[in-house]
């Protein structure tokens, strides 16, 4: 079954299932289910050989393009972008494979670029290349890069932090390394932004708040006292976070 995060397109739920314990013939697959019924509107075949031991956790994009709405799936060695309304397979990138064990942290989109944040190299490609079945790499950057934690997208600056602790803070458009910084502590859950900052948060609960500029600067460093592994959230000007215990609803004074 799948391991990934559903993802929803409009009022229907896109998943994606590559799990070796689930499948001798090596191959995962995309599948659309009506989100009022449970009825399955599509599946395909993903065609891409799996090359881990166990299963791909990371989670789809669904795009929104002006013509259409496309999938994107990043896999083990491919980026395959599928037409949301058919499943149809519009364009393939193989990509090496950048995850020494199963694949957890997912590609962000600006809409125009998708970024792969690996473990030692990150790279931005152009959708409309990829779509076209051209070469769609834009720029490349050997770097440490995240295993579980997503990075995210702020004012066209991309960060990322590994697993121990190593953010980074990338221009968007060149893919120049605008600051490097050690964090204290275990990096799982996936950063987030809100207004003007984005949020790191590790293992042990304790949240590094810094400004979503080329320069670093921390906000804020904030524990709870509580681990946390699950990713937070915000909203209504809220931020939510998930502790080992707890749900902790944080707001501005």
């Amino acid at each position: 079954g799948p391991v990934s995060s559903p993802v929803l397109c409009d009022g229907d739920i896109i998943v994606i299932g590559e799990n070796r314990r689930d499948t001798s013939s090596g191959y995962g697959y995309i599948a659309r289910v009506d989100g009022k019924t449970g009825s399955l509107v599509w599946m395909k075949n993903r065609k891409v050989m799996m090359e881990g031991r166990n299963a791909l956790h990371r989670t789809p994009l669904v795009i929104k393009r002006s013509e259409r709405n496309m999938i994107l799936v990043w896999g083990w060695n491919d980026v395959t972008v599928y037409d949301a309304a058919t499943g149809e397979n519009i364009g393939l990138y193989y990509v090496k494979s950048m995850a020494c064990t199963d694949p957890v942290a997912s590609a962000v989109c600006d809409g125009k670029f998708v970024f792969l944040a690996g473990r030692d190299e990150c790279t931005a490609l152009d959708l409309d290349r990829l779509e076209k079945k051209e070469d769609p790499a834009v720029w490349r950057v050997r770097l440490p890069g995240p295993g579980c934690a997503s990075p995210v997208l702020l004012d066209k600056r991309l960060f990322l932090v590994t697993e121990k602790g190593q953010a980074a803070c990338l221009d968007a458009v060149t893919g120049a390394v605008l600051w490097r910084q050690r964090l204290r502590g275990t990096y799982y859950p996936s950063l987030i932004s809100a207004g003007e900052c984005v949020y790191f948060c590790n293992t042990a609960g304790r949240t590094t708040v810094v400004r979503g500029t080329g320069d670093i600067g921390i906000i804020a460093e904030n524990e709870i006292g509580e681990r946390l592994f699950a990713s937070p959230a915000v909203a209504d000007g809220r931020l939510f976070l998930r502790s080992e215990h707890s749900l902790w609803c944080i707001v501005r004074q």
